[in-house]
């Protein structure tokens, strides 16, 4: 008699554990079969560890009210909790043969950290993933970020050392920080596309084949675009940023940033340095006001959008490794000194031997000391060289002011 129960009794026995709720500060899973993977609910942290051992690790849990760790497991290769919709912060570091990761259910979670899977090629989730903290992944083999393309809230993103990537594209409105770099893949390239988003604090992208900010109005850190292919960049929509920095973008060839009034940065504020196809600088028509240094480094042959210029806080510093300047550029920035657009010592310097971030050392920072071009400018007459005379001081009486000013010219 007691047999013909046994089989109904141990599956409700193992439907009942299924269904169960677990309370702890924190517990460590040192088996794949450890009885806090049957868990339904768990309030408290959860890590697993190198002695789970089992190529595969699922859980029964639907939310956890913790955090999820899983650290130094060499034999994992697929993790699954597709039953799971809110989590705290994720993260699965130093697992060599870990391939695979589902989270089919998952709709909000704290901070994520993929970091150090080398072998890690695959990140599932569902469509209604809306919510996330800040999101670290590096040195996978994940070829896209499709898992988190749902994501319409997130605090920042770092996305590092992943040399199979191809491709970022996300729809969230508004973020902290994105940092993207040393994702060099060698078929194609890697293509950033945050065309939903409108405010960030900052944004940092490097080896990248295409960006595309669409949507994006202000920043209140800066925009830092450093060693990409792209061949133009255009922010529509941008009017505000911290700061802005082209640095090393050797296919660059057209800037556009046609809204942009104010870069609110301190230090180099604006910087455009050594992108080497690039042969005019401009692109900004209604910029009137920085609050640092102007920063123009190259090998170009023009600069455009000067004029409009009401106020740069900081230094100014023009220099170029061609000797086919436009003498017009040295002459509008002499313009705007004499008008007081900015007041510390500029140069303007064509035929550069070297044109790099820091050629006049005197303009960028306000070392007080020369070096580089800087140094170039100082022999009068020489060819494709305008020194724009520094403004006097105004600390001295109005009428030796005067004088100094009159015969600075």
């Amino acid at each position: 008699m007691l047999a013909k129960y046994a089989g109904p009794v141990a599956a409700l026995a193992a439907s009942a554990a299924a269904q169960s709720s677990c309370s702890f500060t924190a517990t460590t899973v040192s088996a794949a079969n450890d009885p806090v993977t049957q868990c339904t609910s768990i309030s408290g942290d959860v890590h697993f560890t190198q002695g789970a051992s089992s190529p595969t690790v699922t859980m029964a849990a639907k939310s956890i009210t913790g955090n999820l760790y899983y650290e130094g497991d060499s034999t994992l290769s697929l993790f699954a909790a597709d039953q799971l919709s809110s989590v705290g912060d994720v993260v699965f570091s130093n697992l060599s043969s870990l391939n695979s990761v589902s989270f089919k259910s998952l709709a909000t979670t704290g901070d994520v950290q993929f970091i150090d899977l080398g072998g890690l090629s695959m990140i599932t989730t569902g469509n209604e993933y809306m919510s996330a903290g800040n999101i670290t992944i590096s040195n996978t083999q994940l070829q896209a970020l499709d898992a988190f393309k749902t994501l319409t809230m997130i605090k920042g993103l770092t996305v590092q050392g992943n040399l199979d990537l191809g491709n970022i594209s996300m729809n969230i409105g508004s973020v902290g920080t994105i940092d993207v770099g040393n994702n060099e893949v060698a078929n194609g390239g890697l293509s950033v596309q945050f065309d939903n988003l409108t405010s960030a604090s900052s944004i940092i992208v490097k080896n990248a084949s295409s960006v595309s900010f669409a949507s994006l109005e202000s920043m209140t850190g800066g925009l830092q675009l450093i060693a990409n292919t792209f061949q133009t960049f255009s922010a529509p929509n941008l009017t505000y940023s911290g700061l802005i920095n082209f640095q090393g973008n050797n296919e660059l060839t057209n800037i556009s940033l046609p809204s942009l009034t104010t870069i609110n940065g301190t230090g180099t504020a604006l910087t455009i340095s050594n992108n080497t196809k690039l042969m005019e600088i401009g692109g900004f028509p209604q910029l009137t006001d920085i609050s640092g240094n102007l920063l123009y480094a190259g090998s170009f042959t023009n600069v455009s959008d000067i004029t409009q210029f009401k106020h740069i806080g900081g230094a100014v510093s023009i220099s170029t490794t061609s000797d086919q300047l436009d003498p017009g550029v040295c002459s509008a920035f002499q313009t705007l000194s004499a008008n007081r657009v900015f007041i510390a010592k500029p140069t303007c310097v064509g035929k550069s031997k070297s044109a790099v971030s820091n050629a006049a050392g005197s303009s960028v920072g306000g070392s007080g000391s020369s070096s580089g071009s800087g140094s170039s400018s100082s022999s009068a007459g020489a060819a494709g060289t305008v020194q724009i005379p520094a403004l006097p001081s105004l600390s001295m009486g109005f009428g030796a002011f005067l004088l100094q000013f009159l015969l600075s010219f």
